[in-house]
């Protein structure tokens, strides 16, 4: 039962998927397109994705009205690296064998440097390499002309010990004196770029004696601070650049913990002009993509988890292309440290004016090509355009250029899950959409009653109308603030009015100020496929904590709330993770039910472990005098205490049954309960 469920919430997608804003850029797919909501639903999530440079350049974004967007002219830098037809490196080409287009427009070169080895004390700029139409050239800071990151987020027991042991062999060899490093660990530990080989060798050896961190240093606070701070550094410095980032893609299959996945380095790197060598501290996968070696095809019962990791390898090559980096499956973690290296001596830097260059956020594609025969460029996708002066507008026209900009912005996290809901009206069938929104941040000021305070903006953009429809607009004042690895962090929750869905895809996109002038912003986006015909469909599973009191005639409204339930309303948050002294709600709709077929929903539990928790609780679903256009309403309620946390996370299976036995719906979602107290 355990791997039905599994493959479920992978089809699934758990009721919801946040996507990086930078994968909506690139214009990317997914090999395997997740399926949102309910299977009964049809909802493709079709996550934008890195994977081919098959994309075309994108049309600049548009400018939010009234809003001045300045222009200038901005040196772009791009490092390539160029191969053979063999695969070996090649260092022979000139300038005038190199094209360089920054959205499909031909740019010329004023800065183009030959590969330099990294070996010696001479640095890149006294070494002879060609300058055109006079560009200075800088000797750089003392310390390194090659830059090396290594961020290694939380993990697993086993794959973490073997990320460190790669990266402390790494750390304790020898170094040129052009070559930096700079470690970001999950518990917290943190080298700063250095070029001492004493410094380095004492933090390996460190890092080998670090103690394996408890859930609570999983996606630490410090981490994500100290990791990001290293990328900004990272921007400053001359010299080739390489970010090394092991994963194993550790998941604790709920949102409330947040823990940094590969991609989410990506805009950080883009902007910092560094290539990003993702390493699978898993090594290689057993798993066969579908099914065993000799099977023919697809078969129906292919494994969730195969599928799972053909994605996971596709992000992780996707995202070294984009970057100029490289990715390659082994069990070897170290390698990835040696292609870095040798890269960085093979590559050439390459320069451009891009005049007219709009701030508004924007992002560029840039395509390296070679004239000559066979050979192939490994060079970043693109950049970022600056979003200059938004720190100076009115705090509705920053949430306004936050919404119209594709770069991210992260001062504050923001986690989006939508729920969705059959809906029937006049012979219609449809969807509706109810967006849980949660915020997080760290206020830059001490003002308690500003540091709360939290305006968001969100908009839909769908199939049919193109315009952006606002979906939520408004403050949020209800912040609680908790105490995270010693800094202060408040976190908000709000849900969007019902959105009504058309067939094809619907983009979503929310931005938030705070009051001490923190801004973040995200991005959504999912297709909805043709309905099937009227029929037993069941809408998403929601888990909640509490309700709360609305009119009587709330629910007679022009715009119905499938949240609704006579006088109250559930209230779901985007997080999944509840107090162990909490009531837990799960709701959920189930629609089109035929009057001469009884039917019962029974809701189940599991554990991580595939162990049943309690007896199946069972619902008669024959009070049609409670159902809307939404359908009937299915309403259990826990106490969390229930839960032992450690046996968590938990899997909720709601189950509507034909005649108390055959199971013709089903929907699951995923949560975690954790210790009285704990934040």
């Amino acid at each position: 039962m355990l791997a039905l469920v599994q493959s479920e919430r992978y089809l699934n997608g758990c009721g919801y998927r946040r996507v990086n804003m930078t994968k909506a850029y690139t214009g990317r797919r997914p090999v395997v397109a997740r399926l949102l909501a309910p299977l009964s639903m049809v909802l493709v999530f079709a996550l934008a994705r890195c994977s081919s440079r098959q994309t075309s350049a994108q049309e600049p974004s548009s400018s939010p009205p009234n809003l001045p967007i300045q222009v200038t002219t901005d040196l772009v830098t791009v490092r390539a690296v160029f191969f053979d037809a063999h695969g070996k490196r090649v260092t022979n080409l000139s300038a005038d064998e190199i094209v360089v287009k920054d959205r499909g427009e031909p740019q010329t070169l004023v800065v183009f440097e030959p590969p330099r080895p990294l070996q010696g004390t001479e640095v890149l700029g006294g070494l002879g390499g060609a300058q055109l139409e006079g560009t200075r050239r800088d000797s750089g800071p003392p310390e390194g002309r090659f830059h090396v990151l290594i961020l290694i987020p939380g993990m697993r027991f086993a794959d973490r010990h073997y990320a460190l042991q790669a990266a402390a062999k790494y750390l304790q060899q020898p170094h040129g004196s052009q070559t930096a490093v700079a470690v970001a660990d999950a518990t917290g530990a943190t080298l700063s770029f250095t070029s001492s080989q004493k410094e380095m060798t004492e933090f390996g050896r460190a890092l080998l004696k670090l103690p394996m961190p408890s859930a609570g240093w999983f996606g630490s606070r410090k981490y994500r601070q100290t990791s990001a701070a290293l990328c900004h550094s990272l921007k400053e410095r001359e010299g080739r650049k390489a970010i090394v980032f092991f994963t194993d893609y550790y998941r604790t299959e709920n949102n409330a913990i947040v823990l940094q996945q590969p991609d989410d380095v990506m805009p950080l790197a883009l902007d910092a002009n560094a290539a990003i060598y993702p390493v699978d501290a898993r090594g290689v996968q057993p798993e066969i993509p579908f099914g065993d070696a000799s099977s023919a095809g697809v078969p129906a019962d292919v494994s969730a988890w195969s599928f799972a990791n053909l994605e996971e390898m596709n992000d992780l090559t996707g995202l070294a292309v984009e970057t100029g980096g490289s990715y390659a499956v082994g069990n070897d973690l170290g390698s990835a440290f040696q292609r870095a290296t040798e890269d960085a001596s093979s590559s050439y830097v390459l320069a451009y004016y891009k005049r007219n260059l709009r701030l508004d956020g924007g992002f560029h594609p840039i395509n390296v090509q070679c004239t000559r025969h066979s050979v192939r460029v490994q060079a970043k996708s693109g950049y970022f355009a600056r979003v200059d002066g938004i720190r100076d507008l009115a705090p509705d026209n920053q949430l306004k250029m936050l919404l119209a900009s594709e770069r991210p912005f992260d001062d504050i996290s923001i986690r989006l899950k939508p729920y969705f809901f059959p809906f029937r009206r006049e012979g219609e069938d449809s969807v509706v959409a109810v967006l849980g929104m949660r915020f997080e941040w760290m206020p830059s000021g001490a003002d308690s009653d500003r540091a709360k305070s939290l305006s968001v903006l969100g908009v839909v953009r769908g199939p049919e109308d193109k315009r952006e429809r606002i979906l939520y607009d408004g403050p949020l004042d209800s912040a609680s603030e908790n105490d995270v690895d010693d800094f202060a962090v408040w976190r908000a929750s709000a849900i969007s009015q019902p959105i009504q869905l058309s067939r094809g895809d619907t983009a979503i996109k929310v931005a938030a100020r705070s009051g001490t002038g923190e801004l973040g912003n995200a991005f959504l986006e999912f297709s909805l496929a043709e309905q099937p015909q009227p029929g037993l469909r069941l809408s998403s599973l929601v888990i909640a904590r509490r309700m709360e009191s609305v009119p009587l005639n709330r629910q007679e409204s022009d715009s119905p709330d499938p949240l609704c339930i006579g006088n109250e309303r559930i209230v779901p948050e985007a997080s999944s993770q509840f107090a162990g002294g909490e009531d837990l709600l799960f709701y959920a709709r189930v629609g089109g039910a035929e009057e001469s077929v009884p039917l019962t929903a029974t809701l189940s539990f599991q554990n991580q472990s595939g162990e049943k928790i309690f007896r199946p609780l069972t619902m008669d679903l024959s009070r049609k005098e409670e159902a809307s256009s939404f359908g009937i309403p299915v309403l259990f309620k826990l106490p969390a205490s229930g839960f032992k946390p450690k046996d968590g996370p938990f899997v909720a299976i709601l189950a509507v049954k034909q005649n108390g036995s055959k199971v013709v719906k089903n929907a699951s979602a995923a949560f975690l309960v954790v210790p009285e107290g704990e934040p």
